[in-house]
């Protein structure tokens, strides 16, 4: 079984070699992308990638952060995309920073926030809103009644009337039906959503994945 695993992907890597011959940018691209900025920001910039560089296919995986970083430590995959900023000691980029919103249903003011139900998605840079921001300004801990792992799932709780969540501003759409406030912070405190790109040296050797790291650490691309 180990021996048939091995030969495929040594197999993979010499297509990917004969795929980046030549000048033309061409092949399979192979991501692995966290559920919530696959959701969120992926589409855009595939989109307009493959249209730069039609002859692209894009082997796409999704998951929470600790299992597309993985794929990606298995060599299943080409790149990776997450937002927990997790262990890697290769290359790591960092592509797309967002501010931390609070959302409601209805209009509450921060100070409401210690008697509100809250729905905690469970990200590093959410938790640190909880033990950073929160304990700063509130003597009592945050009523968590709910927690999940995707920003969509949050939105649609809160939505319903469920509880109020912090999530990131570039999950949100002018058209939600929710109130929103932009995280308030003092000099010196920065709370946000970062988004890593993380991914071997060794593979900037095919043209594909250059073309696509190239494309997306362009800032107006992401």
């Amino acid at each position: 079984m180990e021996s048939s695993k091995n030969l495929l992907a040594e197999t993979e890597k010499l297509i990917d070699h004969i795929q980046s011959m030549g000048n033309e940018v061409q092949g399979t691209l192979k991501l692995g992308v966290a559920n919530n900025f696959a959701l969120y920001k992926l589409p855009s910039i595939l989109g307009s990638f493959v249209e730069a560089y039609p002859k692209v296919k894009i082997l796409l995986r999704t998951g929470v952060g600790k299992e597309v970083m993985k794929l990606l430590y298995d060599r299943e995959i080409h790149i990776c995309i997450e937002s927990g900023g997790h262990a890697w000691l290769e290359r790591k980029v960092l592509i797309n920073s967002e501010k931390i919103c609070i959302i409601s249903k209805d209009k509450i003011a921060v100070e409401d926030l210690p008697s509100l139900n809250l729905i905690h998605i469970s990200t590093p840079s959410l938790k640190n809103v909880l033990t950073g921001w929160w304990p700063k300004r509130f003597a009592t801990p945050p009523l968590i009644t709910m927690e999940t792992e995707y920003v969509e799932t949050c939105k649609r709780m809160v939505m319903n009337g469920l509880g109020v969540a912090f999530v990131p501003q570039g999950c949100l759409d002018p058209h939600d039906p929710l109130h929103i406030i932009e995280l308030p912070t003092e000099d010196g405190e920065r709370y946000v959503m970062e988004s890593w790109m993380n991914y071997r040296e060794s593979v900037m050797n095919l043209s594909i994945v250059h073309a696509f790291i190239k494309y997306i650490s362009t800032p107006s691309n992401n």
